[in-house]
Protein backbone atom coordinates (compact mmCIF):
# COMPACT_ATOMS: atom_id res chain seq x y z
CA UNK A 1 0.00 0.00 0.00
CA UNK A 2 1.40 3.22 -1.09
CA UNK A 3 2.41 6.53 1.35
CA UNK A 4 -0.80 7.78 -0.32
CA UNK A 5 -3.37 5.48 -0.17
CA UNK A 6 -2.21 4.77 4.07
CA UNK A 7 -2.90 8.60 4.53
CA UNK A 8 -6.63 8.45 2.81
CA UNK A 9 -7.36 5.52 4.59
CA UNK A 10 -5.93 7.01 8.07
CA UNK A 11 -8.15 10.22 7.45
CA UNK A 12 -11.20 8.31 6.13
CA UNK A 13 -11.26 5.93 9.55
CA UNK A 14 -10.61 9.23 11.51
CA UNK A 15 -13.62 11.49 10.11
CA UNK A 16 -15.42 7.77 10.96
CA UNK A 17 -14.32 8.05 14.45
CA UNK A 18 -15.57 12.41 14.45
CA UNK A 19 -18.30 11.23 12.42
CA UNK A 20 -19.44 9.19 15.31
CA UNK A 21 -18.77 11.29 18.17
CA UNK A 22 -20.86 13.96 17.13
CA UNK A 23 -23.90 12.13 16.03
CA UNK A 24 -23.65 10.35 19.55
CA UNK A 25 -23.92 13.64 20.94
CA UNK A 26 -26.21 15.79 18.68
CA UNK A 27 -28.11 13.20 16.33
CA UNK A 28 -27.25 12.67 12.72
CA UNK A 29 -30.00 15.83 11.90
CA UNK A 30 -27.77 18.47 13.59
CA UNK A 31 -24.47 16.74 12.71
CA UNK A 32 -23.49 19.07 10.06
CA UNK A 33 -20.24 18.17 7.79
CA UNK A 34 -18.37 20.77 8.95
CA UNK A 35 -19.08 19.37 12.86
CA UNK A 36 -17.62 16.34 11.77
CA UNK A 37 -15.03 17.41 9.65
CA UNK A 38 -13.69 19.50 12.44
CA UNK A 39 -13.95 17.11 15.29
CA UNK A 40 -11.46 14.98 13.03
CA UNK A 41 -9.53 18.18 12.65
CA UNK A 42 -9.39 18.50 8.73
CA UNK A 43 -11.75 20.82 6.68
CA UNK A 44 -15.00 19.82 5.61
CA UNK A 45 -13.30 19.31 1.85
CA UNK A 46 -11.65 16.70 3.25
CA UNK A 47 -15.08 15.01 3.77
CA UNK A 48 -16.02 15.09 0.07
CA UNK A 49 -12.23 13.39 -0.55
CA UNK A 50 -13.63 10.67 1.20
CA UNK A 51 -17.39 10.18 1.13
CA UNK A 52 -19.90 11.05 -1.23
CA UNK A 53 -21.86 13.16 0.96
CA UNK A 54 -23.14 13.00 4.21
CA UNK A 55 -25.34 10.22 3.85
CA UNK A 56 -22.37 7.84 2.11
CA UNK A 57 -20.66 9.11 5.39
CA UNK A 58 -23.59 7.73 7.79
CA UNK A 59 -23.96 4.08 5.64
CA UNK A 60 -20.12 3.74 6.07
CA UNK A 61 -19.85 4.59 9.42
CA UNK A 62 -23.05 1.75 9.90
CA UNK A 63 -21.36 -0.71 8.17
CA UNK A 64 -17.95 -0.81 10.15
CA UNK A 65 -19.82 -0.15 13.40
CA UNK A 66 -22.02 -3.31 12.58
CA UNK A 67 -18.97 -5.64 12.02
CA UNK A 68 -17.25 -4.10 15.11
CA UNK A 69 -20.28 -4.97 17.55
CA UNK A 70 -21.09 -8.22 15.91
CA UNK A 71 -17.55 -9.96 16.24
CA UNK A 72 -17.11 -8.47 19.97
CA UNK A 73 -20.80 -10.32 20.97
CA UNK A 74 -20.24 -13.02 18.84
CA UNK A 75 -17.15 -13.78 20.85
CA UNK A 76 -18.43 -13.34 24.11
CA UNK A 77 -21.99 -15.25 24.23
CA UNK A 78 -20.47 -18.21 22.00
CA UNK A 79 -18.42 -19.27 24.79
CA UNK A 80 -21.73 -20.38 26.59
CA UNK A 81 -22.08 -24.16 26.92
CA UNK A 82 -25.59 -24.24 26.61
CA UNK A 83 -28.69 -22.00 25.60
CA UNK A 84 -29.30 -20.03 28.73
CA UNK A 85 -25.75 -19.50 29.10
CA UNK A 86 -25.19 -17.90 25.87
CA UNK A 87 -28.95 -16.25 25.96
CA UNK A 88 -27.45 -14.54 29.48
CA UNK A 89 -23.82 -13.81 27.92
CA UNK A 90 -25.91 -11.84 25.09
CA UNK A 91 -27.68 -9.89 27.99
CA UNK A 92 -24.47 -8.98 29.82
CA UNK A 93 -23.05 -8.80 26.36
CA UNK A 94 -25.55 -6.41 24.99
CA UNK A 95 -25.17 -4.56 28.33
CA UNK A 96 -21.67 -4.09 28.98
CA UNK A 97 -21.61 -2.79 24.87
CA UNK A 98 -23.84 -0.16 26.00
CA UNK A 99 -22.34 0.97 28.74
CA UNK A 100 -18.74 1.61 27.00
CA UNK A 101 -20.50 2.34 23.31
CA UNK A 102 -23.26 3.85 23.79
CA UNK A 103 -22.85 5.76 20.70
CA UNK A 104 -23.08 2.59 18.29
CA UNK A 105 -26.92 2.53 19.61
CA UNK A 106 -27.71 5.79 18.63
CA UNK A 107 -26.68 5.38 15.20
CA UNK A 108 -28.90 2.13 15.13
CA UNK A 109 -31.73 4.35 16.22
CA UNK A 110 -30.70 7.15 13.82
CA UNK A 111 -30.67 4.11 11.31
CA UNK A 112 -34.32 2.96 12.38
CA UNK A 113 -35.83 6.43 12.14
CA UNK A 114 -34.59 6.81 8.41
CA UNK A 115 -35.47 3.13 7.37
CA UNK A 116 -39.19 4.32 9.03
CA UNK A 117 -39.00 7.29 6.95
CA UNK A 118 -36.89 6.92 3.97
CA UNK A 119 -37.70 4.47 1.16
CA UNK A 120 -34.36 4.55 0.11
CA UNK A 121 -32.12 3.62 3.32
CA UNK A 122 -34.74 0.85 4.10
CA UNK A 123 -33.14 -1.60 2.11
CA UNK A 124 -30.11 -0.64 3.73
CA UNK A 125 -31.25 -1.43 7.15
CA UNK A 126 -33.22 -4.47 6.55
CA UNK A 127 -29.80 -5.74 5.08
CA UNK A 128 -27.76 -4.81 8.19
CA UNK A 129 -30.44 -6.29 10.48
CA UNK A 130 -30.28 -9.63 8.90
CA UNK A 131 -26.39 -9.66 9.28
CA UNK A 132 -27.27 -9.62 13.57
CA UNK A 133 -30.39 -11.84 13.49
CA UNK A 134 -28.63 -14.67 11.36
CA UNK A 135 -25.72 -13.99 13.75
CA UNK A 136 -28.14 -14.27 16.94
CA UNK A 137 -29.70 -17.57 15.24
CA UNK A 138 -26.39 -19.99 14.52
CA UNK A 139 -25.47 -18.54 18.01
CA UNK A 140 -28.69 -20.21 19.25
CA UNK A 141 -28.55 -22.84 17.42
CA UNK A 142 -25.63 -23.95 18.71
CA UNK A 143 -26.12 -23.80 22.22
CA UNK A 144 -29.19 -26.08 22.07
CA UNK A 145 -26.96 -28.11 19.90
CA UNK A 146 -24.26 -28.08 22.36
CA UNK A 147 -26.27 -29.21 25.10
CA UNK A 148 -28.20 -32.16 23.60
CA UNK A 149 -31.24 -30.05 23.03
CA UNK A 150 -33.33 -28.39 20.06
CA UNK A 151 -34.89 -25.15 19.98
CA UNK A 152 -38.79 -25.31 19.42
CA UNK A 153 -39.50 -22.69 16.73
CA UNK A 154 -37.30 -21.89 13.83
CA UNK A 155 -34.32 -20.22 14.64
CA UNK A 156 -34.73 -16.70 12.76
CA UNK A 157 -37.53 -17.02 14.04
CA UNK A 158 -36.69 -16.85 18.14
CA UNK A 159 -33.38 -14.94 17.31
CA UNK A 160 -35.66 -11.83 15.32
CA UNK A 161 -37.82 -11.58 18.83
CA UNK A 162 -34.61 -12.12 21.18
CA UNK A 163 -33.34 -8.99 18.80
CA UNK A 164 -36.47 -6.90 19.68
CA UNK A 165 -35.64 -7.47 23.65
CA UNK A 166 -32.47 -6.02 22.79
CA UNK A 167 -33.74 -3.38 21.05
CA UNK A 168 -36.23 -2.63 23.93
CA UNK A 169 -33.35 -2.88 26.45
CA UNK A 170 -31.39 -0.39 24.46
CA UNK A 171 -33.56 2.29 24.26
CA UNK A 172 -34.74 2.17 28.01
CA UNK A 173 -30.72 2.15 29.29
CA UNK A 174 -30.00 5.32 26.91
CA UNK A 175 -32.71 6.97 28.57
CA UNK A 176 -32.47 5.91 31.80
CA UNK A 177 -29.22 3.62 32.41
CA UNK A 178 -30.04 3.54 36.45
CA UNK A 179 -33.24 1.14 35.73
CA UNK A 180 -30.87 -1.35 33.93
CA UNK A 181 -28.67 -4.14 34.99
CA UNK A 182 -27.51 -7.53 34.07
CA UNK A 183 -28.98 -8.96 36.84
CA UNK A 184 -32.35 -7.55 36.26
CA UNK A 185 -32.03 -9.88 33.33
CA UNK A 186 -30.21 -13.18 34.05
CA UNK A 187 -33.14 -14.73 35.39
CA UNK A 188 -35.88 -13.75 32.93
CA UNK A 189 -33.18 -14.90 30.15
CA UNK A 190 -32.93 -18.65 32.05
CA UNK A 191 -36.73 -19.05 31.90
CA UNK A 192 -36.83 -17.81 28.10
CA UNK A 193 -33.99 -20.14 26.83
CA UNK A 194 -35.61 -23.07 29.18
CA UNK A 195 -39.12 -22.57 27.33
CA UNK A 196 -37.42 -22.15 24.29
CA UNK A 197 -35.45 -26.01 23.87
CA UNK A 198 -36.57 -29.12 24.19
CA UNK A 199 -34.94 -32.37 24.01
CA UNK A 200 -33.38 -32.88 20.93
CA UNK A 201 -35.32 -35.24 18.42
CA UNK A 202 -31.65 -36.49 16.58
CA UNK A 203 -31.03 -39.71 15.87
CA UNK A 204 -27.83 -41.15 15.61
CA UNK A 205 -24.91 -38.78 13.99
CA UNK A 206 -26.64 -37.27 11.45
CA UNK A 207 -28.03 -34.93 13.67
CA UNK A 208 -31.56 -33.17 13.92
CA UNK A 209 -34.49 -35.45 12.71
CA UNK A 210 -36.09 -34.19 9.34
CA UNK A 211 -38.34 -32.78 11.43
CA UNK A 212 -36.37 -30.65 12.84
CA UNK A 213 -34.35 -29.46 10.38
CA UNK A 214 -37.42 -28.75 8.33
CA UNK A 215 -38.47 -26.44 10.84
CA UNK A 216 -34.94 -24.49 10.65
CA UNK A 217 -35.29 -24.77 6.68
CA UNK A 218 -37.88 -22.75 6.73
CA UNK A 219 -37.05 -20.07 9.13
Amino acid sequence: MSQRTEAKARTREALLDAARTVIGRNGLHASRLDLIAAEAGFSTGAVYASFNGKDDLFTALIDREVVRFLSEFAAVVEQGSDVADRSQRAIRALLDYLEREPDFFVLVMELWSRAIHEEAFQTFYLERRALITQALALILEEGARSSGRELVLPALKIATVVEALGEGIALRFLADPGTVSSDDFDEIAELLSGALTRPSTATGEDGPSAAGRGERDTA
